[in-house]
């Protein structure tokens, strides 16, 4: 009883699917050609006739008008054309009709744009009546008839009415009556009907072989195997014969329910995959006759997979598993080419375009699911992609650039399947570089997008495994490992490839796809640079661990490191006459300068080491403003009239010198007398000194940053730089404010006295150059 439950849920599921299939094609061709309807435009009812048989020529000889834009033009034309195939027969039609349907006075009248006047056509051509009285009923009493009678012959059984092999006997006699009287009725033109009686007696044949080994044991796997294929051979040769889609899917889903109605694991997983080759074949051949039964394609294609991969995961034997995936995935690509290596439009042509992407996808998962060496057998199966995309149609350019990128993607998945990551990653970067290559030669620019993702899929992987750090070093010298190596090949490749586009450099998308890869490459390189600055200088102290001093110091070594490769930049910048390259040497300079800035107000860890200006950030901070200045020389050679922009590089460069400046004698001052408070606290002097030492240290402080603030102001003025002049101000608003707040807090009297006359004659010494000098600058 449960297994009879079973099998009657798998016939309502799969009847409920070949329903919903049936009349999503129907609502499919229904939608399409009441949208053929609405963009013709056209009236196809025929003009009354008039005066001995003559149409008016006010009404017969309106012109369509033309729609602007050579979109339209062809729909139109075409409309045009559908007009003049059927005005003919109905204008022979109304002259074979009765007087008295000819027009009276009214047909004179102008005709009404309303709609009203004419009832709009059905969307049907037998109209929905005989639609739902013809063939939705007798679709749902065929399926009523099957279920009465599997119903009664339950009920027949259970009280053991009927001998068991009588049983099987009434219901293959039961299906052939049917399939008898089917033929009949379709042979005196009832082809609706015909086919419910064909399609029930279908079923019923399948029960019948299914009870006969399932339920009594009648017959043992592999005849129930033979039976239930000659039973699907059946209904694709009814299917052919009488031209039905219905029919066709049942025997597609009889065909491929088998296998696990008869539990056909028992005659062993070749016998399984022999058997969903013949029937596939047999589907395929059915649709190659009837290529408009694009369902029948999808559901043979997903019936193949779904078997296969069911028999795959019940054996342990790859190799079997993986020669018939290759054949079916043959099988399937050799359909598509044949299909648009025609001179003619392939129908449903996206439909298939889709179907032949999830071919390759399910050929490549499922041989990394069953094949140790699937990576070589993904490789292969790029060739006949590249070499089947030559013989295509010229219609076809959409599905050969289709199968360009699908040999593509399987030679970079093969790649990742067959190699370690280390050696994946060069090889993506030269695959990325040949397809980017290949496409710009071919002019293709799906092929040069699929080259740009790849680099960018490249450089994501290697970003992702450098933070996880997976990557293997096998080397202890910095750069001359795993790591450099991936970084530098794919940096090189990005060149290359920018290489390319500036030989279109007047294609405006060339150029910003060379100022991309461009960026691309620069940021490669500085994240390389960054971490192996880092493996540098804590692989010295790998043995004890960097301590607390060292850390701090690390960021002065980025400083030096970023520094020196925004010369690079800017070097290769003006080599090559790239902008996009100077831009980024003054952005690597710029994070040079905010980090020096930053850890440079942090006092010296290492405070009992310091030795003034011979230190690590006394030497990274002056050598950020010798690159500075570098940069300024750099880009002294440019003009205002050349490059609007470089009047706002020079004031950040300025701005930069300035500030590193003002830093470094602010730090070093106060960690010289840091310095001296430890050593004289170290050798036991009293609070009295240490307190004049402190007094000192913050006295200096003052002095020092008047005197540079005074510097400022007199290269404002010399150079005529309103930038350092503004520098100057603040700084000596800064301070004003220390002396004013918090010198007068803490600093003696005789101390207060220096630090109040100092600031007073210097602040009137700038107002003096103000009024002396005021023709040289605006106030």
């Amino acid at each position: 009883m449960v297994t009879f439950l079973i099998v009657l849920i798998f016939l309502l599921f799969f009847g409920s699917l070949i329903t919903l299939t049936v009349l999503g094609v129907m609502i499919y061709r229904l939608t399409r050609r009441v949208e053929l309807l609405e963009q013709q435009g056209v009236d196809h009812v025929p003009k009354r006739q008039e005066h001995g048989g003559r149409s008016s020529a006010r009404h017969s000889s309106t012109e369509v008008p033309v729609a602007t834009g050579e979109l339209f033009s062809h729909s139109q034309s075409s409309a045009g054309e559908e007009v003049n195939r059927v005005s003919p027969h109905t204008a022979q039609e109304e002259q074979s009709a009765s007087p008295s349907a000819r027009p009276s006075s009214s047909a004179d009248r102008p005709p009404s744009f309303s709609g009203r006047e004419d009832p709009a056509p059905s969307v049907l051509k037998e109209g929905w009546e005989m639609f739902i009285g013809g063939k939705l009923l007798n679709r749902i009493g065929a399926l009523a008839l099957f279920l009465g009678v599997a119903f009664f012959l339950k009920y027949a059984f259970d009280r053991e009415w009927i001998h068991e092999t009588v049983r099987v006997c009434l219901g293959g006699a039961a299906g052939g009556l049917l399939l008898f009287f089917g033929v009949r009725f379709h042979r005196k033109g009832m082809k609706v009907f015909s086919q419910g009686l064909i399609g029930g007696g279908i079923a019923i044949l399948y029960v019948s072989v299914y009870a006969a080994h399932q339920f009594y044991g009648l017959i043992s796997a592999f005849p129930a195997l033979l039976l239930m294929t000659a039973v699907t051979g059946l209904a694709i040769r009814q299917a052919l014969q009488f031209d039905s889609l219905a029919v066709s899917v049942l025997g597609w889903a009889g065909g491929f329910l088998t296998p696990f109605l008869l539990r056909a694991e028992n005659t062993g997983e070749v016998g399984v995959y022999l058997y969903t080759t013949v029937i596939a074949l047999g589907l395929l051949w059915v649709f190659i006759r009837r290529e408009r039964w694009i369902p029948l394609y999808i559901l043979t294609f997903l019936g193949v997979y779904f078997v296969w991969s069911v028999a795959a995961s019940l054996s342990e034997e790859g190799g079997v598993a993986s020669l018939f995936l290759t054949l079916y995935w043959g099988m399937f690509l050799a359909l598509d080419s044949r299909a648009f290596s025609r001179r003619k439009e392939v129908d449903h042509r996206w439909m298939r375009q889709w179907a032949a992407g999830f071919n390759s996808a399910a050929f490549v998962i499922g041989m990394y699911a069953v094949w140790e060496w699937s990576g070589l057998a993904v490789w292969a199966a790029a060739l006949p992609y590249i070499l089947l995309q030559r013989r295509l149609a010229p219609t076809a350019r959409s599905m050969a650039v289709q199968y360009e990128l699908t040999a593509a993607a399987l030679i970079a998945v093969g790649t990742a399947i067959q190699f370690s990551l280390e050696a994946t990653l060069p090889l993506w970067s030269l695959e990325a570089l040949l397809l980017t290559g290949y496409g710009l030669f071919r002019g293709k620019r799906p092929l040069i997008a699929a080259g740009l993702i790849l680099f960018g899929v490249n450089g994501a992987v290697l970003l992702a495994a450098d933070l996880a750090q997976t990557i293997s070093l096998s080397a202890v010298i910095p750069f001359f490992n795993l790591r450099g190596l991936d970084y530098f090949t794919l940096a090189v490749a990005v060149v290359i490839a920018a290489r390319w586009f500036d030989q279109r450099a007047e294609d405006q998308e060339a150029q910003r796809y060379r100022n991309g890869l461009h960026i691309g490459w620069s940021i490669l390189l500085w994240i390389l640079l960054t971490g192996e600055t880092d493996r540098l200088y804590f692989g010295s102290s790998a043995s004890t661990g960097p301590g607390m001093a060292e850390s701090s110091l690390f960021p002065f070594c980025l400083v030096i490191a970023w520094a020196l490769y925004s010369l690079f930049l800017a070097w290769a910048g003006g080599r090559f006459r790239l902008k996009v390259l100077r831009i980024a040497s003054w952005v690597s300079l710029g994070l040079a300068a905010v980090t020096g800035g930053v850890w440079g107000w942090i006092p010296y860890m290492a405070i009992e080491e310091f030795v003034p200006l011979l230190n690590l950030r006394a030497g990274a901070l002056l050598f950020l403003l010798v690159v500075v200045f570098i940069h300024f020389r750099l880009s002294a050679g440019e003009t205002d009239s050349q490059d609007r922009w470089i009047a706002g590089v020079r004031l950040f460069l300025h701005l930069t010198g300035a500030v590193v400046l003002l830093c470094l004698i602010t730090a070093e001052t106060r960690d010289l007398f840091d310095r001296m408070i430890l050593g004289w606290s170290t050798e036991g002097a009293d609070q009295e000194t240490l307190r004049a030492l402190s007094n000192m240290q913050r006295l200096t402080l003052s002095g020092v940053w008047l005197f540079y603030s005074l510097a400022l102001m007199g290269a404002g003025i010399w150079k005529k730089l309103q930038i350092l002049r503004w520098m100057s101000i603040l700084l000596f608003g800064m301070t004003i404010l220390k002396i004013f707040i918090f010198d007068l807090s803490f600093l003696d009297t005789l101390y207060r006295i220096f630090s109040f006359i100092g600031l007073g004659l210097v602040l009137l010494g700038v107002s003096y150059l103000y009024q002396k000098y005021k023709h040289r600058f605006r106030i």
